[in-house]
């Protein structure tokens, strides 16, 4: 994947007319304020959160990492869509469940 410079970036953006850059500007701000990085309600006031986060989802990342030095990417990337499948599947029986 290709990313391009900083510098080069900061450049393309100075060329912007103004209103576009509002507009992008409003559209992080939404993003940054959206429910999903809000930190969890059991965890309010104790810390921000990131540390939580990434300690529950050592396992996964572990394991992911472990499946990719072990088998390579292939193998990695087929962990990791088993993974998502089931993710997928245990929230559409849990909706079944819940009504």
């Amino acid at each position: 994947m290709f990313l391009p410079p900083v510098k080069i970036v900061s450049e393309a953006i100075k060329l912007l007319p103004e209103e576009t850059k509002e507009r992008g500007r409003k559209a992080l701000r939404a993003a940054a304020e959206s429910p999903e990085l809000k930190t969890a309600p059991e965890y309010e006031g104790k810390s921000s959160g990131w540390i939580e986060d990434f300690v529950r989802s050592s396992p996964q990342m572990g394991s992911q990492i472990l499946a990719t030095l072990a088998g390579g990417p292939i193998a990695g990337i087929g962990f990791m869509v088993f993974r998502l499948q089931e993710a997928r599947m245990r929230m559409q029986s849990e909706r079944r469940r819940s009504g």
